[in-house]
């Protein structure tokens, strides 16, 4: 298949699978998503939305404590990076993970910039489409909340590429974004710091707040926590809040946010990581597994009508 045809059939199977969620449960905000869970055995999740719930069945460990996870269309893998430890002496290090071979893990190798091991304290990358099924991967959490850079990523080799700093259009500026996600030709993510979504302009790391969401926090809790994911669908991005084992703390949830207008919808809880700080990285099934899912779904739901 070629890579339009195969953007193509991913974008039809994702709108697919929306509609018979749809038709068959009456449910308006339904998505199926993946999450990691941030622990040590990096415990991999299917996540089902709608009505209000949100059910997770486990579905792989992958052994290694991802802070990002991240579907590339041009070749059927996922990407995905560790968090650098450096009291620990554990440098981020990137990883190939197979769908089609039950999610088996391969370490492409440590991150680095010129040489010298890259200091990545969050995990949040995205892949943007350039067209003729080419994409870059892009990251941003390099070097610390206030000194905080975008870059490419080789996900060949594992080799990075700083851009520039985020700042506000006159200065470098204090962000955690907890995970992001490729727009409309800009990056956009869920900032902890500011408790905000945010685009980011990769060409110069211009930071600007899209839409608040300290709604969210409850009984004074933040909005976000210390770790998070986000995926996207459409216009509508995926992300989720830190547990109350995180610091900071928040409510271990699941929202959507609809970058068009900012509505905001509250999913449901993220019931299965309370023994962890939180799903700490989120994606979009690839079109083969979403197929499958649908079709599973709409049997389960046969025999039970």
């Amino acid at each position: 298949m070629s890579q339009p045809q195969l953007w193509r059939w991913a974008r039809s199977t994702v709108c697919t699978c929306s509609i018979l969620l749809f038709l068959s449960t009456g449910i308006t905000h339904g998505a199926v998503l993946l999450g990691v869970e941030d622990s040590s055995d990096g415990k991999l999740y299917e996540i089902v939305t709608g009505g209000g719930t949100v059910q997770m069945n486990h579905i792989a460990t992958l052994g290694v404590p991802l802070a990002t996870l991240e579907y590339n269309p041009s070749d059927g893998y996922y990407y995905g990076y560790t968090r650098t430890d450096a009291q620990a002496g554990a440098w981020s290090r990137l990883y190939r993970i197979d769908p089609g071979a039950g999610y088996a893990v391969t370490e492409i190798g440590q991150i680095k910039e010129g040489g010298i091991p890259a200091y990545l304290f969050e995990g949040a990358m995205a892949f943007a489409s350039l067209g003729n099924g080419e994409v870059q991967a892009y990251g941003i959490n390099l070097d610390g909340q206030g000194n905080n850079g975008v870059f490419t990523l080789n996900i060949q080799d594992g080799t990075l590429q700083s851009i520039a700093r985020l700042n506000n259009g006159t200065t470098k500026t204090t962000h955690d974004i907890n995970g992001a996600a490729w727009w409309n030709g800009k990056l956009v993510g869920i900032d902890q710091v500011t408790e905000t979504i945010v685009a980011i302009d990769v060409t110069n790391g211009l930071t600007t707040s899209l839409f608040s969401l300290e709604s969210l926090r409850e009984n004074g809790a933040s909005a976000l926590g210390g770790i998070g994911g986000m995926t996207l669908i459409g216009d509508t991005a995926y992300f989720t809040a830190a547990s109350s084992k995180a610091k900071p703390a928040s409510s271990n949830k699941l929202y959507s946010i609809n970058l068009n207008t900012g509505e905001i919808q509250t999913l449901g809880e993220l019931s299965a990581t309370v023994d962890s700080k939180g799903i700490g990285a989120l994606a979009v099934p690839e079109p083969a597994t979403l197929a499958f899912l649908c079709l599973g779904f709409l049997a389960m739901r046969s025999r039970h009508s």
